[in-house]
């Protein structure tokens, strides 16, 4: 099996170069060749065209951004290859949504190696976000979220800070506060529920049936959301549709990002397999975490599904306790290197 590394050396808190040493003297099954490659932003589509081809299995090392860039480039590939992930980000949305953060948090290397072994496979939908301007269009494809308005401002603020939290020596549940002071400034500013989109849909609550105008719309194709902050159990990766949520005011946003644990807490509005509004007024917009930029006032979003791309599946929970009860039985320790505490 071929298998391809990519690793963002600036995730993890810099512990990029580290994980390549561990991967390169990992003693992975005779039949793997591995082959390690450190991204660079400026020249990341020339190394995953030139390196991904013709691969087996490419393992993403870093965060959601990661993951996204990456996966961005692998949905043209005539035959993907299978994708795993090392989840190394703050957030780690999808990587916790797909089962590999547990599976990293507990063993490691090892989960990697056991779930090769396995090579049980699963799908991952992929998402086109079409953004129609007075004066072109723009593309970008999504994995686990997208959103316009509240959200999208909070990563456009958060990216100021962002080169200060990646080289923080610190826990990745430390690192969220970077997400939180932003996300406060954001609250503060837009006190009032100015609308920003116009929609198809009509709200839930009989009392504002009419109405279709909103402050914030989220689209989440993972239940992982905001780093774990929203698990909305009920969406699915794999079944061709968007969880589609909208909000009245920021607010009522942050008041969902307060309960969005709580399953009946639900304002979502639907579940579509393609969703189409319109900007009222400009709005920021992020996807899977990553702050894109502006939408400008009379442009129309457009969003339907890409296609979809077979993920390599982790160890299951019940399997991962079996496997760290085993080695206590036969050693009293977990093998090095199979439990992670940078990540929380």
């Amino acid at each position: 099996m071929e298998c391809l590394f990519f690793i963002n050396p600036r995730a993890g808190s810099g512990s990029g170069e580290q994980l390549a040493m561990e991967i390169e003297s990992f003693p992975f099954p005779v039949a793997v060749s591995k082959q390690v490659v450190f991204t660079d932003p400026a020249r990341l589509s020339a190394q995953v065209h030139s390196c991904a081809t013709r691969k087996d299995l490419v393992i993403i090392c870093g965060g959601d951004g990661t993951i996204n860039k990456i996966v961005s480039l692998l949905v043209h590939f005539p035959r993907p290859p299978v994708v795993a992930f090392i989840p190394l980000g703050t957030g780690n949305d999808l990587a916790r949504s797909t089962g590999w953060l547990n599976s990293w948090k507990r063993l490691g290397l090892h989960g990697l190696y056991h779930a090769i072994s396995r090579s049980e496979t699963g799908t991952l939908d992929t998402w086109k976000l079409v953004l129609h301007e007075p004066g072109g269009q723009v593309e970008q494809v999504f994995v686990s979220y997208a959103g316009f308005g509240c959200d999208g401002r909070i990563c456009r603020n958060f990216s100021s800070l962002e080169h200060l939290s990646s080289r923080l020596p610190a826990p990745s549940s430390i690192k969220k506060i970077f997400y939180v002071l932003p996300g406060f400034k954001v609250m503060f500013q837009e006190m009032t529920a100015r609308k920003y989109f116009l929609t198809d849909d009509r709200y839930p609550y009989p009392a504002m049936a009419n109405d279709n105008a909103f402050s914030q719309i989220l689209f989440l194709n993972a239940p992982s959301y905001a780093g774990g902050v929203v698990q909305a159990e009920n969406v699915n990766f794999s079944d061709g549709k968007l969880d589609v949520m909208a909000f009245k005011s920021c607010l009522a946003y942050f008041l969902y990002m307060l309960c969005g644990r709580i399953r009946k807490f639900r304002p979502g509005l639907s579940v579509r397999d393609h969703y189409r509004f319109k900007v009222l007024l400009d709005a920021y917009y992020q996807v899977d975490g990553e702050a894109m930029g502006r939408a400008p006032t009379g442009s129309t979003v457009v969003i339907g599904h890409e296609r979809v791309l077979p993920y390599l599946k982790p160890l299951a929970d019940d399997m991962c306790r079996n496997l760290l009860a085993s080695w206590k039985r036969k050693s009293n320790r977990a093998p090095e290197g199979a439990v992670n505490p940078a990540i929380t």
